[in-house]
Parts: C-alpha cells; sequence; structure tokens
C-alpha cells in the first residue's frame, strides 16, 4: 500500500525526481554487482567443498542463495523511506523499475544457472 501511494505522489508531480545516478547505482548494484558477490561467496565455498557433498552452486541451498541474489528491491525499502523521511517517492519509482526489470532478468539468471548445471 505504501508503494502505491508513494508512487501516486510521484505521478502526481509528473515529473518524478529520479536521478540518473541514483538509479544506476541502486540498480546495478541489485542487480549485477549482488548476483556476482552471490556467485563469488559460493565459488569460495566451492573450493572448499568435499567430494561426496558435491559444489554448492549446483546444490538446492547454492541455487536458493543465487535466485535470492537475482530478487528486485523490495517493497519495504519505500516503508523505510517513508519512515526515514528519506523521498519514498524516488524509492517507490526504484521498486517499480527494477520490478519490471526483474520480469526479464531473473528469466535470463534461471536459464544461464540451469545452463551452468
Amino acid at each position: 500500500m505504501l508503494v502505491g501511494l508513494a508512487f501516486d505522489a510521484a505521478i502526481r508531480d509528473r515529473r518524478p525526481n529520479l536521478s540518473l545516478r541514483l538509479l544506476t547505482g541502486t540498480l546495478g548494484g541489485k542487480l549485477l554487482l549482488w548476483p556476482l558477490v552471490a556467485m563469488f561467496v559460493l565459488w569460495l565455498d566451492g573450493r572448499r567443498a568435499t567430494p561426496w557433498l558435491g559444489s554448492p552452486a549446483s546444490s538446492v541451498l547454492g541455487r536458493g542463495f543465487l535466485f535470492v541474489a537475482f530478487m528486485p528491491l523490495a517493497a519495504n525499502t519505500v516503508a523505510y523511506a517513508q519512515e526515514l523521511d528519506a523521498e519514498p517517492e524516488q524509492a517507490a519509482l526504484l521498486v517499480l523499475i527494477s520490478t519490471l526489470l526483474a520480469l526479464a532478468w531473473i528469466p535470463l539468471a534461471v536459464a544461464g544457472l540451469h545452463a551452468m548445471s
């Protein structure tokens, strides 16, 4: 509900105040950097894996870890922005944009993970 209210306030403004720096930093960090960090952590863990357990990246837990890393921004970021009075309209727009990007990003990531296994 807070996302809808903040998004409505951003739309009423007619020109949402969303900087390109904020957009690329947030979405780049969440959709690109964070999955790369997750893959690196799984790679480090795989180097210590015992042969009878298999690779952590191919396990259900490893795939779940990567799948969560590919998720878009959470809607609770708008609630935090609202509580801290830190421009919840911008947070709502970032949540919307990251969710729309995730519609294409998550299937690509799942296909890539499937191809790796």
